[in-house]
């Protein structure tokens, strides 16, 4: 199979918002032996809440895209998340996010990760941020559950705002 398109969104405001379900969601995966696309999001204000996620995953042998986002403020709260997984050999992508204010609360995630079933190395995660609110059963991670390696993680914020949830 060939590789996934990218995709790229530019949005004055841009609202992903799911029904606690998974089913609304911004994703170039790879289902076949091709490799994902990567997803590069500009917003002045991007919000994802509900479940409603951004990704780049990869199924198979091919590796997982890249997410670049930009935008003024990023809010992820009700279980909104951002991620990039393998579930097979492949890699799963980087994750570069740039904002002024980003504020995670409720269940709101970013992760690059290698999962259980997988053989592929997580990605890097990387935030740029003024202000960076971590808020209770928040999560900010690079894992490997499965035979890869786990990624990195690079925080520069100038006010770190840690209010029960974690970075790991």
């Amino acid at each position: 199979g060939g590789d996934a398109g990218g995709v790229f969104v530019t949005a004055g405001t841009l609202r992903v918002i799911g029904n606690g379900f998974d089913n609304t969601f911004i994703s170039s995966d790879t289902l076949g032996a091709g490799n994902a696309g990567e997803v590069r999001i500009t917003a002045k204000s991007l919000s994802i809440e509900q479940a409603g996620f951004i990704s780049s995953d990869t199924y198979t042998g091919g590796n997982a895209g890249d997410i670049s986002i930009k935008s003024d403020t990023i809010s992820l709260k009700d279980f909104g998340n951002i991620r990039s997984r393998t579930l097979s050999e492949g890699t799963a992508g980087d994750i570069e996010i740039s904002t002024g204010t980003l504020t995670l609360m409720s269940g709101g995630t970013i992760s690059s990760e290698a999962t259980e079933m997988s053989f592929g190395d997580a990605g890097f995660v990387g935030i740029s941020a003024d202000t960076l609110t971590v808020g209770p059963t928040t999560l900010i991670s690079t894992a490997r559950q499965g035979g890869g390696d786990a990624g990195r993680i690079g925080v520069t914020v100038k006010t770190l705002n840690l209010d029960g949830g974690d970075i790991r």
